[in-house]
């Protein structure tokens, strides 16, 4: 038995060895509009389907029809503000009605809300998300991807569909979606919906014949004007489409699952960025000296910070200028039980006196002059990780006295605010004067000093390093020249 699927429409059984197609309600199927006109007669004979053109221009697979054409299973017929499939069978018809589809859109947001209350992880999240898109829209297979920047093609988040499931690897999944189609969602920032592919532009493409694919549903996943990624739906039974009716429940729940993936594309973001921080850090600090060298005084700094960085001393690093204190510094906190936590670098002798406080402490709005919001400062900033204080000695006295209580107790009190914030982290405090000497002129407190110099780390000054500064010096020229 052969069937018409007009776009739109139930399928229509072909019950008649004439059966008549039209604008207008005398024909067999009579479709909406006003002036009846025949489009086209379906003609069936020993099982066989024929097409005879009407009054219209009637295309086939793409293709102009002038005269009788036989027909075969899914062959695609446009003609104009028209479209339909000839079927020789037709789909098991699961639909649900429009009250069902906005039920089961709620159900599947407040199984995400559970989710995320409980803590479980964004891709579980994204997988029940994409089970339930799937669900509802009609579609046998579905993906959420994401776009990996630098032309480095695309991350899949969450599948479903045993075409995609089975795949072993990124490369195979990669051929079973159409790279044209995701793009063009993404490139003009909307929906792409084809009913049926048989006859489309991107009929013939390698990646739709060899995904098998009948209809398609494509959602660029944005906020505001920033896509995340895309939503990739298709069909691969000939007559079965996407839901078209069941797309606004599906841009509900796309939207919520864009704020996941924008949740995820900051936390990678955020780890790529750390990861990056921590890879140039131990560059610059393997620059410091020559490692063939067995002689170089640097190798016993590297087996002091060895030791020092997982104890949870405070570490004192004397050097002179340009020695690379804030190098070691960063390899003190990336060798460390801190360095999931943040590495906060203060130059004290950069900021004005006015600012050090305020800066270093934190304020509550109202505590000055432009003081409109509230700011945590330094400290609040460095809780879980480093705190390096670059160039100590040049701290004020009255300062050190602040930083001393902050030290002891471990909370800080911003300005114009009598509550203490609870802080934890680690302290390398750096400096090019010696200390002791500014004690004993008292302009710096000798319990301060003795705070921070838990364990020192001296820096030997480039002159006394061998050939150390001609690996900078090359360093330097390669980046430059």
């Amino acid at each position: 038995m052969a069937y018409l699927k007009v776009s739109g429409l139930q399928a229509v059984k072909i019950d008649k060895s004439f059966f008549t197609v039209g604008v207008g309600q005398s024909y067999d199927l009579g479709l909406g509009g006003v002036n009846n006109r025949v489009l086209f007669t379906l003609q069936t004979k020993d099982d066989v389907t024929f097409l005879i053109p009407g009054n219209e221009k009637i295309r086939r697979n793409g293709k102009s029809l002038s005269v009788t054409t036989r027909l075969e299973p899914c062959d695609r017929l446009e003609w104009d503000r028209g479209v339909a499939v000839f079927l020789d069978d037709v789909p098991e018809d699961k639909s649900t009605s429009p009250d069902a589809l906005a039920g089961k859109c709620l159900e599947v947001l407040q199984q995400a809300s559970q989710l995320l209350e409980q803590r479980k992880s964004i891709s579980s999240v994204l997988q029940m998300l994409l089970e339930g898109l799937v669900s509802m829209s009609g579609a046998e297979v579905g993906c959420l991807i994401s776009d990996l920047g630098n032309d480095s093609g695309w991350e899949y988040l969450a599948v479903c569909g045993d075409d995609l499931s089975h795949c072993a690897n990124r490369e195979q999944r990669q051929s079973l979606i159409s790279h044209t189609i995701v793009n063009e969602a993404v490139r003009e920032r909307r929906p792409i919906y084809v009913e049926s592919i048989i006859g489309h532009a991107w009929a013939t493409q390698a990646s739709v014949l060899g995904s098998r694919i009948f209809s398609i549903g494509c959602l660029p996943l944005m906020v505001d004007s920033r896509v995340f990624g895309c939503l990739f739906l298709y069909t691969q039974t000939p007559g079965k489409s996407i839901r078209k009716d069941a797309l606004h429940e599906l841009g509900i729940l796309a939207t919520q699952a864009t704020l996941l993936l924008a949740a995820h594309s900051e936390l990678s973001h955020a780890k790529r960025e750390k990861v990056e921080s921590q890879t140039e850090s131990q560059s610059k600090f393997n620059l410091l000296f020559d490692r063939e060298a067995p002689s170089s005084p640097m190798r016993e700094v590297e087996e002091r910070v060895n030791r020092l960085a997982p104890s949870p001393l405070s570490l004192l690093i004397l050097g002179e200028t340009g020695t690379g204190k804030e190098l070691i510094a960063r390899e003190v906190h990336r060798k460390s039980p801190w360095s999931s936590g943040p590495f906060v670098a203060i130059n004290c002798g950069a900021i004005p006196p006015a600012l050090i406080e305020s800066t270093l402490f934190g304020y509550v709005r109202g505590a000055f002059t432009g003081a409109n919001r509230d700011m945590p400062g330094k400290f609040v900033a460095a809780s879980g990780g480093t705190l390096f204080l670059d160039e100590i000695a040049d701290l004020p006295l009255d300062l050190q006295v602040k930083l001393l209580r902050v030290l002891q107790e471990r909370v800080v009190e911003p300005v114009g605010s009598d509550r203490a914030i609870s802080i934890d982290f680690r302290l390398v405090a750096a400096t090019h004067q010696d200390l002791e000497v500014l004690v004993r002129e008292n302009r710096f407190r000798q319990d301060l000093f003795y705070r921070i110099n838990g364990a020192i780390i001296q820096l030997p000054p480039l002159r006394l390093r061998g050939n150390d500064p001609v690996i900078l010096a090359d360093f330097f020229l390669r980046r430059i020249n």
